[in-house]
C-alpha cells in the first residue's frame, strides 16, 4: 500500500507526540531540615502519684514525668518542631489516615503529637478503667467526654488554627495523665525522638521561619525558639535549638 508524503509526516507527527507524551516531567525535589532541641540546664526528675487503679495496671505507685525527658548531654524527648512562618497561602492535601491517640498503662501515647487542622483525631482508651478526655484549646471548641470502657473511641477534630499552637488534652480522673497536640495546616513538622533528634522533609525550596516549642523549657534567646532558614531543591540543612529557662 502506497502511504502520501502527507500520511508519512502526519504519523511522524503522531509517534513524536506520544513520545513527548511518555515523559514526566520532573519534580522539583524537596529540601530536607535536621537537627536537634536541647536543654542547657539541669533536668530534675519527678515522680507523679498513681491512683490506686491506675497503680494497679502499672504494679507501681508512681511514674516518672514526661514533661522533660533527657538523655545525657541534655538532648530532649517530646520537643515539637515545625515551619512557622514561609508556607502561607499555599495549600497542601490532608492525609487520608487518621491520628491515633491512645490511653495505655494510664498514660496518653504518644505524649506529644502533630496534627492537621481537619484531620481526624481517634481517641481510644487500651486500659481496663476508665479514662476522662478534656481538650483545652483556646481557639478551636473545647472538648470533654469519658471513655469508661476499655475499647472505647471518640473522634474529634480542629477546625482552625491555634493561636499558641500547642493544644493541651488531659484526664481530669487521672491528674498525672496529659498531652500535647501540635496543630498545623501543612505537612512540615516534626518530634524529636529519645535522642532529641528531629527530620522535616520534602520542603519546598524557599526562606522560612522553623519554630521549636518544650513543654517545660523555653529560652530568652529568640534563636533558642525560632530561626530563619533558606533552602534550595534537594538541600539538607542543619538546625540546633538550645532551651535553657524552665517555664514557670
Amino acid at each position: 500500500m502506497r502511504m502520501t508524503l502527507g500520511a508519512i509526516v502526519l504519523m511522524a507527527g503522531v509517534g513524536l507526540a506520544q513520545e513527548k507524551a511518555k515523559e514526566v516531567k520532573p519534580r522539583e525535589e524537596g529540601a530536607t531540615v535536621t537537627g536537634e532541641v536541647k536543654i542547657a540546664g539541669r533536668v530534675r526528675v519527678t515522680n507523679q502519684a498513681l491512683t490506686p487503679d491506675c497503680a494497679k495496671i502499672c504494679g507501681a505507685l508512681t511514674v516518672k514525668s514526661e514533661a522533660a525527658v533527657v538523655d545525657a548531654q541534655g538532648n530532649v524527648k517530646w520537643a515539637f518542631v515545625w515551619i512557622k512562618k514561609g508556607l502561607e497561602g499555599k495549600e497542601f492535601p490532608l492525609p487520608e489516615k487518621e491520628v491515633l491517640l491512645d490511653q495505655k498503662d494510664c498514660r496518653y501515647e504518644p505524649h506529644v503529637f502533630g496534627i492537621r487542622i481537619g484531620q481526624p483525631l481517634r481517641i481510644r482508651n487500651s486500659d481496663p478503667t476508665g479514662h476522662n478526655v478534656h481538650g483545652l484549646p483556646f481557639d478551636n471548641k473545647e472538648f470533654n467526654f469519658g471513655q469508661p470502657v476499655q475499647g472505647q473511641e471518640n473522634t474529634v477534630r480542629f477546625i482552625k488554627p491555634e493561636s499558641g499552637t500547642m493544644i493541651k488534652v488531659v484526664c481530669n480522673i487521672h491528674g498525672h495523665m496529659s498531652t500535647w497536640a501540635g496543630l498545623v495546616d501543612h505537612p512540615y513538622f516534626a518530634v524529636t525522638d529519645e535522642a532529641g533528634k528531629f527530620a522535616i522533609k520534602g520542603l519546598p525550596p524557599g526562606k522560612y521561619t522553623i519554630a521549636a516549642w518544650q513543654e517545660a523549657w523555653t529560652t530568652e534567646d529568640a534563636k533558642g525558639r525560632e530561626q530563619e532558614i533558606e533552602v534550595k531543591a534537594g538541600e539538607s540543612k542543619a538546625v540546633t535549638f538550645t532551651l535553657d529557662k524552665k517555664k514557670e
